[in-house]
């Protein structure tokens, strides 16, 4: 993306600089941004999660307001004003970032499986809502046929916690096959903090029914 920006400017093409921002910014916001709430909000201050997110925003941030400035100049001025460790007094003076990983065709075509499968539990999860089986995502469990073994092993490794917050669902189950995913409404007692549903949910002094994550991070 950043090598796609500069490189437009380097042309003199302002619009396909901010068609491919733009898009950046659309699949950030759809992804990324919305997977990372539940870690800002209920992960305990401090911890390796939720400062690795923080970190992560941050230099978007940054480098989002260097890519944006030769179109949006002063707003960006205002916006770098604000950044903590910036070490020019205007964006202006500011180098542009640079790519620092650049990824394989395999690594974009695993990532683009990801995304499609995504996009359809995602399509899955809107029909139950509107179908009356859940009311919000966080009532949702997944169950996800997967046809790419690469991305089926993927996932089958991740901690179920985090694979439930890749869909955005309190519960995923895996099986192989052609893809598919299926919801139900979890029967699964809800977290009164993160409003997750979860099975190791226990009580506080207060009687609040906290998962162990949240229990963990009010308790230290």
């Amino acid at each position: 993306t950043k090598n796609s920006v500069l490189k437009s400017y380097e042309n003199y093409a302002f619009s396909s600089a901010l068609s491919v921002l733009t898009n950046f910014m659309v699949e950030l916001s759809s992804f990324y941004l919305d997977m990372s709430k539940d870690i800002l909000y209920c992960e305990k201050p401090g911890s390796e999660r939720r400062e690795a997110v923080l970190y992560t925003l941050y230099v978007l941030a940054h480098d989002l307001c260097l890519l944006y400035n030769p179109i949006l100049s002063f707003t960006m001025d205002e916006v770098y004003s604000f950044l903590p460790g910036h070490t020019k007094i205007s964006p202006q003076l500011d180098d542009m970032p640079k790519e620092t990983h650049v990824y394989s065709e395999k690594d974009r075509q695993e990532y683009d499986a990801f995304l499609k499968l995504r996009s359809l539990a995602l399509k899955a999860l809107e029909n139950a809502r509107n179908d009356g089986v859940i009311g919000a995502s966080n009532e949702a469990s997944l169950q996800l046929a997967i046809a790419d073994k690469t991305l089926y092993e993927w996932l089958l490794g991740e901690e179920k916690d985090e694979r439930a917050r890749l869909f955005g669902v309190s519960e995923v189950s895996l099986s192989e096959g052609e893809n598919g995913a299926s919801v139900f409404k979890s029967d699964l007692p809800t977290c009164d903090r993160c409003r997750l549903h979860k099975g190791d949910i226990q009580e506080d002094q207060e009687g609040h029914r906290l998962c162990t994550r949240c229990f963990k991070a009010l308790g230290e």
